[in-house]
């Protein structure tokens, strides 16, 4: 019982998922499965001490219940739950499982250079132990985060004869715009843009007071006022792969 066997993948490069929203791959199980019985798990992080973790029970066969199918915003928002309710000492190591999703340590999708996956045998009959042949196939990122981007401007100036000047501005960009020349090979991680939106907003007034005043004082007095106001929301938490829910972006 609980006996583990386990193939490991370590990549030459970094891999960097952030541009994708799932990972998928099809999975067939023994012959013979016995119902629960039989956990598969993969693994995705930086190393055996930091990692993502997708489990299931197998199926004989190519059965749909076997597929990894993860979804890389619902796993970074379980991570999130964890970090944010963790005590305040951050001395404790997260290790923590809700559903399909296992996450140990403090992996990022970023930071992809270990892969693995494993069966566990969970029958608890006495002796009883599991013999056959596990496939998997087209471990494959989908859903290219291709989201439209868009950004506004808008300039406004002028002049009162030669008693007032003004002036506003207001620039608008979301998360997800790229200049022609921040293109980037799809699936990129900068499929996400700039990760975060920006918002500027401004005006300016000149008052020539003098003209008020009788020309033979020869004074100059002008006055002038200015506002701005700049904002930035991330799309991600700081230094993570977290996608924050809009509510948390104000607080991040």
């Amino acid at each position: 019982y609980r006996d583990t066997c386990m193939t490991v993948k370590e990549l030459l490069s970094i891999d960097r998922y952030t541009g994708y929203r799932q990972l998928k791959m099809y999975v067939h199980g023994p012959v013979e499965a016995v119902q629960d019985s039989i956990k598969f798990f993969f693994r995705l992080g930086s190393d055996n001490k930091s990692f993502y973790e997708y489990q299931t029970y197998l199926d004989s066969g190519w059965a749909e219940g076997n597929y990894i199918n993860i979804d890389f915003n619902a796993m970074t928002a379980f991570k999130d739950s964890l970090i944010r309710f963790r005590d305040t000492t951050r001395r404790t190591p997260i290790d923590s499982t809700s559903g399909h999703y296992r996450i140990k340590g403090s992996p990022n999708l970023n930071q992809i250079k270990y892969l693995a996956c494993g069966l566990i045998n969970e029958d608890t009959t006495p002796g009883k132990y599991i013999a056959g042949e596990i496939w998997v196939d087209e471990l494959r990122v989908t859903d290219v985060r291709s989201d439209v981007g868009t950004a506004a401007r808008i300039d406004v100036a002028g002049r009162v004869a030669d008693l007032l000047t003004y002036s506003v501005n207001f620039n608008s960009q979301d998360p997800y715009f790229r200049g022609l020349s921040a293109a980037t090979r799809g699936g990129s991680d900068n499929n996400l843009g700039s990760g975060k939106s920006d918002k500027n907003f401004g005006w300016s007034m000149g008052l020539a007071t003098h003209k008020f005043l009788p020309r033979s004082w020869n004074v100059q007095l002008p006055v002038s006022l200015s506002y701005s106001r700049s904002e930035q929301l991330p799309l991600l938490s700081t230094n993570s792969d977290i996608v924050l829910p809009s509510d948390a972006r104000y607080v991040e």
